[in-house]
C-alpha cells in the first residue's frame, strides 16, 4: 500500500510520499488499533487572528496551530510544548484536545512544561474505552521502535511509523535522532513506543535532512509528571493486562491489621490476560508466548498455570497469617511482573518480526556520526 501525504498546514514538520512493501497483518492492525485509543489531536487557536506572509508569500493565520498528544491517565495529556506556543500578539489561546474515534473534544490547560514537553489537563475525564500509555522506567536507545502522529489537516492518527532510535549521547544530545521516516506537519508531540511503552516524544525534523527527526527521551516526561504528582493510571493501553486480588477464607478479630499471630487465612490470586482482540490473532506465536514461564516462578509456594486456551496465566498462593500474607503477596506481585514482562517481550518480538516482513524498518538506518554536527533541529 502506498500512502501519499499532501502538503498540509500545521506546526512544524514536513510532508512526503511513503510506500510500504505490503499490507500489514491482522496482528499488526490489532496492535495499532489498541494504541490509537490513546492518541489525540491538539488544536490551538486564538480569538484574535493575525495574518502574516509565509515563505511562499501566502497570508496565513499565525494564531492557529495543531499537533499530536497522548493520554497518560484519565485527564492528562502529554504533547510537545511548541505545539501550543503562539506569538505574543495572538492574545489568549484555546487548547482543545480532540478524538474523532470517540467523538469528543475537551478544553485543556497547561500544567507544566520543560525541554519542549508539555503536560496538559483536560476539563473532564476521558471515556473508559480510551486508554493511557505507560512510560518505560528507563530510557532506551539503539533499537527499533514505532511512533504515532496525526499529520496536519488530519483528524486521526496515521499508521504507526517504524523508526530506529539512535544510540545514547549521539551527535545531537540531549535530543535523540530518529530514522528514517519524515515527520509530517502536526505530528509533533506524538509518542515513540518500544515494548508497548513510551520511550520518547516526537519533537521536530532536521532542518536540512528531512528524512531524520528527533525525539525527547521519556525521562524528561517522567520527571515533569513526577514534579506535578501525575502518574500513569487507569486503563493502560497494554496487550498484557495484570490484576491481583485477595480471597479471605477465615479471619478472627485482628485480621489483616492485627498482630503477627492473628488468624488470617486465604489466598492471593493474580491474573495475567492478553487483550481480547489480540488473543484472536496470536495462535502462531502461542507456543513461544508461554515458553519458559515456569522458570519465572519466584517461589515454590506459588502455583503459576497457563490456561488451556493459551490466553491467560493464573498465579495463586496460600497464606495462614499476616506475615505469610505479606510474603505471599510480595512474591505473587514479583512473579506477575516477571511473567507480564516476558509475555510483552515475546509479543513485541513477534510484532517486530511481522512488521519487518512488511518493510516497516526497511530504510531505518542511523547515519554515521559526522565530525561536525549538521544544523540544529527545526522547531
Amino acid at each position: 500500500m502506498c500512502r501519499l501525504a499532501l502538503p498540509l498546514i500545521g506546526i512544524g514538520l514536513v510532508i512526503s510520499t511513503a510506500c510500504r512493501a505490503s499490507e500489514p497483518s491482522a496482528y499488526e492492525d490489532v496492535i495499532a488499533s489498541l494504541f490509537r485509543q490513546a492518541i489525540v489531536k491538539i488544536d490551538v487557536s486564538s480569538t484574535t487572528p493575525v495574518f502574516k506572509e509565509n515563505d511562499n508569500k501566502e497570508k496565513v493565520n499565525i494564531c492557529k496551530s495543531e499537533g499530536t498528544g497522548f493520554l497518560v491517565n484519565a485527564n492528562h495529556v502529554v504533547t510537545a510544548e511548541h505545539v501550543y506556543l503562539l506569538a505574543p500578539e495572538c492574545g489568549e489561546r484555546n487548547i482543545v484536545v480532540k478524538s474523532k474515534k470517540n467523538n469528543l473534544q475537551k478544553l485543556a490547560e497547561v500544567v507544566a512544561a520543560k525541554d519542549d514537553v508539555g503536560l496538559l489537563k483536560v476539563d473532564s475525564d476521558f471515556p473508559a474505552e480510551m486508554c493511557a500509555l505507560g512510560l518505560m522506567k528507563q530510557d532506551v536507545y539503539g533499537t527499533q521502535a514505532i511512533r504515532f502522529g496525526i499529520p496536519g489537516g488530519w483528524d486521526q492518527p496515521g499508521p504507526p511509523a517504524g523508526v530506529r532510535i539512535d544510540v545514547k549521547d549521539g551527535s545531537f544530545a540531549p535530543l535523540t535522532l530518529l530514522a528514517p521516516v519524515v515527520t509530517e506537519r502536526g505530528e509533533s508531540g506524538g509518542p515513540v513506543i518500544y515494548l508497548f511503552n513510551v520511550v520518547g516524544l516526537t519533537r521536530a525534523r532536521h532542518t536540512q535532512y528531512i528524512g531524520y527527526s528527533f525525539m525527547t527521551a521519556a525521562s524528561v516526561i517522567r520527571a515533569l509528571m513526577n514534579a506535578k504528582g501525575v502518574q500513569p493510571s487507569g486503563h493502560i493501553c497494554n496487550p498484557v493486562e495484570a490484576s491481583m486480588w485477595t480471597n479471605i477464607n477465615q479471619s478472627l478479630p485482628g485480621g489483616l491489621f492485627g498482630g503477627t499471630n492473628s488468624i488470617f487465612k486465604g489466598s492471593v490470586i493474580g491474573s495475567i490476560k492478553l487483550d481480547q482482540q489480540l488473543s484472536a490473532h496470536t495462535s502462531a506465536i502461542m507456543p513461544d508466548l508461554f515458553k519458559g514461564i515456569g522458570k519465572t516462578i519466584s517461589a515454590s509456594t506459588l502455583n503459576v498455570n497457563p490456561s488451556p486456551a493459551g490466553t491467560d496465566v493464573s498465579i495463586q498462593g496460600q497464606f495462614n497469617s499476616k506475615p505469610e500474607y505479606n510474603d505471599v503477596l510480595g512474591k505473587a506481585t514479583r512473579t506477575a511482573d516477571d511473567v507480564s514482562s516476558q509475555m510483552r517481550e515475546t509479543l513485541w518480538k513477534a510484532y517486530v518480526a511481522e512488521a519487518d516482513k512488511n518493510g516497516k524498518w526497511k530504510d531505518a538506518v542511523i547515519p554515521p556520526r559526522s565530525q561536525k554536527p549538521p544544523p540544529v533541529p527545526a522547531r
